[in-house]
């Protein structure tokens, strides 16, 4: 596959992406309690891919709260758990569709473009954020690394779920978001699955 830049350019809605970088770090100021660990393992520069696991809705501010460059989201067709008030959000940062349940061509093609420009692509790889445990990983992000040769880069999210909860109760919640190191690029052999 043939990374179409021109279709899919990297990194795209600046402004707007930086206006969200900010709110979620005045976000997280004031309604957590948050710890950060491992940010010595930040690449400075893609390609990367990074993938953390998914409980909530507010997993991706998260994500975008602890790192620092411009990133592409893939995310699902339907937000299934977002309060109505902030279901916006998404389309609004602007992130690459994946039609749950089948291959997402458009979310490949997407993928391998942002890749091929040295960008950061964001999976949560059990794909939807409705589960309250950790699920097995989908296939896609494994795929896209071995296709495109990026590294993968873990984050680790702990206490995003617990945010909104305890605004209720007058309190912040406690959130820790764990970096890990980098790994791969992987090397595969043929062009099957």
């Amino acid at each position: 596959m043939t990374p179409d830049t021109a279709l899919y350019p990297y990194p795209r809605l600046q402004t707007r992406r930086r206006i969200f970088r900010f709110l979620s770090r005045v976000a997280f100021g004031l309604l957590a309690d948050l710890t950060i660990t491992g940010q010595e393992n930040l690449p400075p520069t893609g390609p990367l891919i990074v993938v953390a696991n998914h409980f909530h809705f507010g997993d991706t501010a998260a994500v975008v709260r602890a790192t620092p460059w411009p990133m592409e989201f893939l995310g699902g067709n339907f937000l299934l758990d977002a309060p109505p008030l902030l279901k916006w959000i998404p389309d609004t940062w602007g992130y690459y569709r994946v039609h749950r349940g089948a291959a997402s061509r458009d979310a490949m093609r997407a993928s391998m473009a942002v890749l091929a420009q040295n960008g950061v692509l964001v999976i949560f790889p059990e794909g939807g954020s409705w589960a309250e445990v950790l699920r097995p990983a989908r296939p896609g992000t494994a795929y896209i690394a071995a296709q495109s040769g990026a590294p993968i880069l873990p984050i680790g999210l702990d206490g995003v779920p617990e945010v909104f909860r305890a605004l209720r109760h007058g309190r912040r919640a406690r959130v820790t978001i764990r970096i890990g190191r980098p790994f791969g690029p992987f090397q595969v052999a043929g062009r099957g699955r």
